[in-house]
């Protein structure tokens, strides 16, 4: 008989997620996108959403 285990972490959440509350921040400070996007080392397309992922969480 064979078995399989595995650990299922169900708390992983995308960086640009956990960073979405910092995100924010820095834009309402005037930061650029593109600068975030650099100093996070991702992309400026997931600089658009931390508005409403913000507002999802805190619901």
């Amino acid at each position: 008989m064979l078995t399989w285990s595995f650990c299922l972490d169900v708390s992983f959440y995308p960086q640009f997620v956990r960073h979405a509350t910092l995100i924010l921040d820095q834009r309402r400070q005037g930061k650029t996108r593109k600068a975030i996007a650099q100093e996070l080392d991702m992309t400026e397309y997931h600089m658009e959403n931390p508005p409403r992922i913000v507002k999802l969480m805190e619901e």
